[in-house]
């Protein structure tokens, strides 16, 4: 069991589930539209990413819990 976010998503990039993206994007839009883009190009289930926001410290993780296998490691 994981004892938070942080904890679940070091577990995903130790097991190299997890994509970092460094370059900043706009929280208004261009995330969303980013994740969808990597959904089409991924056929369906893109890794999970971690990326900077400009105009904020915290990175935002997207696309998650977006496979069984994360949602069953997210559930144990």
């Amino acid at each position: 069991m994981y004892s938070d976010l942080n904890d679940f998503l070091a577990d995903l990039d130790t097991r190299k589930l997890l994509s970092r993206v460094s370059e900043p994007v706009s929280p208004d839009l261009e995330i969303a539209r980013r994740g969808r883009s990597r959904v089409q190009a991924a056929g369906g289930r893109p890794r999970p990413a971690l990326r900077e926001t400009t105009g904020y410290d915290i990175p935002v993780a997207a696309n998650t819990y977006g496979s069984n296998e994360r949602m069953c490691l997210a559930l144990v």
